[in-house]
Formats: structure tokens, C-alpha cells, sequence
């Protein structure tokens, strides 16, 4: 006997046999059991969702031999079978997308449909990808499909409802197919798996149902693919390195990296996946349906119902969005993958441009986009350490009031460098309220506790020149008064730029006062001061001062001329 595809060997026959669609299965028994058949019929959804094997089961159900019509047909009768091979007399099937004008409607649809059926009580038409017939041949199953004969109904499918004419929809119950879940689909490849004596790994089958997106035919064409490549037993690599899928708990390891700001360990994966022949847009793919799932999870919770995963896995999406500051932090990585997504499809070094959205994603201090710069305002308020180094573990005290000052107290505990750019941040706020000239000599710097408890406020190794003025006397004791108000305590600091320090005097920490702004020279001083001679009287310039002389009494005879005339 010729080989025969597993899609199928495994195609259901009875409408117990469907799955991921008892809604339709549902109504059908009903209005079997009823007597309530619609005379036209159509089936709408998504390839391989069951549309043209529920239209044969309903034409099994009105011509078995056990009883039609039935609700439940045996799909062992004579009957039966030959509708499952396509060979009933009573049952027609036509390719729409083969016979689209109005002759092939007229001649085996139209000059037929008053015959009388030949071994049943029916004639059942079934029409596939019925959106490819031509205007006119809709136009001329009109009539027929509005009125036609008692013994005949017609079951239409498409996957474009939309290009069906309206005036056709109108004259049809129509059944809207859905992408069947991951559970079911994996489901059932466990089923086909077991039947045909295959080993698989269960982790496999949710990567095999997820490449299939939502349709059964693909999912088990996958499947009899994997049994062509590795035989009768596939684990779990095997669908990974044929289909691109990535395995959910690989990316839940990935994600966890990326939420503790790991950027080493995230290219060590992406690393891995290059070695094992991974195709990195479609890992990206992968990793962006991750994150949305749980960007959504994070926002609905795990009862939301809205995510097309197994149990176990929402459950890990739940955990891992724990980690992360919060909807927010998880919608800014979507963000970055979006756009990564965009750049490698027409990029020379898609691994380049991966790379670098996951050191932004893990380093937000390197980014300047608004979202970067609000996501670390926010790791600030809640006490997340700015660090450059794998997420340290031990927890970081969340700060509820980044407005207030810091206590004493909290200055004196070990060394932490969130709370140092947290002292230093109110520290520079309150210079630029004080003193709003003097704060660009502040801005764009950062800070952090050296062992000795000392503050360094580092300036770029470029702004050497900018630390020196901010460097003077005054300035220090303006930054000594800022961070007792922020720090509640007198707080030792000193100025850095690349290997240049400037250490700032006790005198100015225990200063620890605002200055006042320089006094503005009066009107009366600028006077006294245009009186006094620009050149003091010697030998040297008594020429040059003769001359002088003469130009301004020059301009002086000329300025009183204009003004007489």
C-alpha cells in the first residue's frame, strides 16, 4: 500500500474526532438532533483549522447508513467511506480555485442541483476556497443557493470571508473557524506520536504546536517532518535546529539574564545559539512573542485567559515578570526588540544589532532615549543599584520617599551605590533651586561611594576643565551645603575626571552653608570707574596718551556738530 500522509492517516471522522472547535461540532449536532439544517453553509477560518474535514463529517452525518441523519456518524459504513475518500455520488466536491467562472458554475452546479440523490436522502455540496469564484459566477449561484432544492445543501470555505460578496454571506449560517490551541494541538501530536511508535521529548510538542500557529495540518506535517529527520526518537534539539523554534525554558533562562541586568550572560546566550546554527530573527521572533505574553501577564495577571500557553508555561512567564521593575520596564524591552526586529531584516550583521539592543536593554545608563532615562529615574526611587555587573544578590531597600533627605543613619550603613546617586540627585536638585547659574557645572555627572566612605562626583575624562572651576572654593562649599540637605549629615566628597582628583577642603565641608550669589556692582561703581583714567600717568605712554587726547576731543567737536544741526 502507497505511503500515506499522517495529516491524512489522522484526519477525524466523526465529529467526537474534532478538536479545538466544539463550538461548531456543537451546533451541528444540535441542529442535526433537531431537524433545523440550514440549506447553505460557511465555514470561514484559518488554514488547516478543520474546514473541509467538518464539512465532510456533516455530510457523513446526513448520509450514514446507521441511521441518517445522525448526530453521530459511525465512519465505518460503506457510506462513510466513501465520503472520506471523495468518491460518494451524493456528495460533490468542487476546487473553486480551479473552476472560478460562471461556465463551471452553471454546468456542475446549477444544471445539476435538481437531480435527485442516488443512494441517499441528501446532496451535499462542498465548495473549497469558494472566494476565488469569478463576480459573475457568484452572481449566478444567487438564486440557486437562495432557493434551492429540499434534498440539497451546500457547505462553503474560505480563508478570505471578506471577498466573499455580502449577498452570498447573507444566504448562509456561517461558522467561524479558530486557531486551535497549543494544548490541543500538542495534544494530539502526543496521540499521533504514540500511535505511529514514536519517543518525543514533551517539551518538543509545544514547540511543534507553536510553530503551526494555531493550525493542525502544519503541526502534523512538522511532526511527520521531525520522524524524516530524526527518526523515532525526536528530543528536544531536534526542533529547534529544523524548525527555529526556541525552547520556552531557554527563553525563560534568556529573559531572567536580561531582567537582572546581565548583559555577559545574554550574549553568551545569543553566542550558543550562533554555535548550535540558530537563525537569529527568528529567535528575536521568538523572544518578542515571549516578552508581549508577558507584558501581557503582567497587566491581567494569569487569570486574564488571553495567553496561548500551557500552564506551566504562563506559570513561568508570571515568575520571570516578577523580576522586572514593572509593566512599564517589561513594555520598554518589547519596545527594544520591535525596533531590533525592523533594523536585522535589513541589516549585514542582524547578531550586531541584537547584541546591541540587549546591552541596552541590560544597561540603560548607556541609553539616552526618554525611555532609558525614566526607566533609571524609576530604578532609583525604588533602590535598584546602578551597577555594571551581574544583579548582585542580595535585595536593594526600597526608598519610598526619594524627595525627603537622607538620615544620618542610612549614610553611615555599607556601601551602596544606588543610595549614593540617590544623595547626590537630591544634592542636585537642590543647587539648581539655590543657585540655578552655577548647576550646569554639576549636571551630567554621576556619583558613588569609594571603601573609605568618601563621595565621588565623577565628571568625564573629557570635562577636566569643567571640574576645575567647579573645583574653586566657593563651588566646594556650595556642594558641601547641598549634600547636607540631602544627606541630613556632613558628608566627606571629592571631584573626579579621568585620573585627575580635586579633594575638597575640610574647611568647605564644615562650611556646609548656601553662599550667596556674587554681589552685583552698582550703577554708582560703574561710574566711579568710567571717572578714573584708563592709563596711569608715566614717561612710557605720554605720547600715546597726547593722542588719545586729541581723538577724544575730536569726537567730542563732532558729536556737538550733529547735534547743533
Amino acid at each position: 500500500m502507497a505511503y500515506q500522509s499522517l495529516y491524512r492517516k489522522y484526519r477525524p471522522t466523526t465529529f467526537d474526532d474534532m478538536v479545538g472547535q466544539s463550538h461548531i461540532t456543537r451546533t451541528l449536532r444540535n441542529a442535526i438532533a433537531g431537524d433545523q439544517l440550514a440549506h447553505a453553509y460557511l465555514f470561514v477560518g484559518p488554514r488547516g483549522t478543520g474546514k473541509t474535514t467538518t464539512a465532510r463529517i456533516l455530510a457523513k452525518a446526513l448520509l450514514c447508513e446507521s441511521g441518517a441523519p445522525t448526530p453521530n456518524p459511525d465512519g465505518t459504513c460503506e457510506s462513510c467511506k466513501e465520503i472520506a475518500v471523495s468518491n460518494h455520488p451524493d456528495v460533490i466536491e468542487l476546487d473553486a480555485a480551479s473552476r472560478t467562472g460562471v461556465e463551471n458554475v452553471r454546468d456542475e452546479i446549477i444544471s445539476r442541483v435538481h437531480y435527485a440523490s442516488i443512494s441517499g436522502k441528501y446532496k451535499v455540496y462542498i465548495i473549497d476556497e469558494v472566494h476565488m469564484l469569478s463576480t459573475g459566477a457568484f452572481n449566478a449561484m444567487l438564486k440557486t443557493l437562495e432557493e434551492p432544492p429540499d434534498h440539497v445543501i451546500f457547505v462553503m470555505c474560505t480563508t478570505h470571508p471578506q471577498k466573499v460578496p455580502q449577498t452570498i454571506r447573507s444566504r448562509c449560517q456561517q461558522f467561524d473557524f479558530h486557531p486551535i490551541s497549543i494544548e490541543d494541538i500538542s495534544g494530539r501530536l502526543g496521540y499521533i506520536a504514540n500511535a505511529e511508535g514514536v519517543k518525543i521529548d514533551t517539551a518538543a510538542l509545544p514547540l511543534i504546536a507553536k510553530y503551526a500557529d494555531g493550525g493542525m495540518r502544519d503541526a502534523i506535517t512538522a511532526l511527520e517532518q521531525l520522524i524524516s529527520f530524526a527518526g523515532d526518537d525526536i528530543a528536544v534539539d531536534d526542533v529547534e535546529g529544523m524548525l527555529g523554534e526556541v525552547d520556552t525554558q531557554s527563553l525563560t533562562s534568556f529573559v531572567t539574564c536580561i531582567a537582572k541586568r546581565d548583559p555577559v550572560a545574554c550574549l553568551q546566550w545569543i553566542q550558543s545559539q550562533v554555535e548550535v546554527g540558530g537563525d537569529l530573527v527568528e529567535i528575536t521572533r521568538s523572544l518578542q512573542e515571549y516578552v508581549r505574553d508577558m507584558y501581557v501577564l503582567s497587566i491581567l495577571g494569569v487569570s486574564g485567559g488571553v495567553i496561548d500557553r500551557t500552564h506551566d508555561e504562563i506559570e513561568a512567564l508570571a515568575q520571570v515578570g516578577k523580576l522586572f521593575i514593572g509593566p512599564e520596564h517589561i513594555a520598554r524591552l518589547l519596545n527594544l526588540i520591535d525596533e531590533a526586529m525592523t533594523t536585522m531584516r535589513r541589516s549585514t550583521n542582524p547578531r550586531l544589532v541584537l547584541e546591541m539592543v540587549l546591552i541596552r536593554a541590560t544597561r540603560p545608563e548607556h541609553d539616552v532615549s526618554i525611555e532609558a532615562l525614566a526607566q533609571r529615574i524609576e530604578m532609583l526611587e525604588k533602590g535598584v543599584p546602578n551597577i555594571s555587573s551581574p544583579a548582585a544578590e542580595e535585595p536593594i531597600p526600597i526608598v519610598e520617599k526619594t524627595t525627603e533627605t537622607v538620615s544620618a543613619q542610612e549614610v553611615a550603613a555599607p556601601i551602596d551605590q544606588g543610595r549614593a546617586e540617590q544623595i547626590w540627585r537630591i544634592a542636585l536638585s537642590h543647587i539648581r533651586e539655590v543657585h540655578p547659574s552655577r548647576y550646569p557645572l554639576f549636571a551630567d555627572t554621576g556619583a558613588s561611594f569609594v571603601e573609605d566612605g568618601t563621595l565621588v562626583i565623577s565628571y568625564g575624562p573629557s570635562q577636566t576643565f569643567r571640574m576645575r572651576q567647579a573645583g574653586d572654593r566657593d563651588n566646594l562649599a556650595l556642594i558641601a551645603s547641598a549634600l547636607l540637605e540631602a544627606a541630613g549629615s556632613e558628608v566627606v566628597f571629592k571631584l573626579n575626571a579621568g585620573d585627575e582628583d580635586i579633594y575638597a577642603p575640610v574647611v568647605a565641608i564644615d562650611k556646609a552653608e548656601p553662599v550667596e550669589p556674587p554681589n552685583v556692582v552698582t550703577q554708582e561703581e560703574v561710574a566711579q570707574d568710567n571717572e578714573a583714567p584708563v592709563f596711569a600717568e608715566s614717561e612710557e605712554n605720554d605720547e600715546l596718551m597726547e593722542a588719545l587726547n586729541a581723538l577724544g576731543a575730536t569726537i567730542v567737536e563732532a558729536q556737538d556738530t550733529t547735534e547743533v544741526e
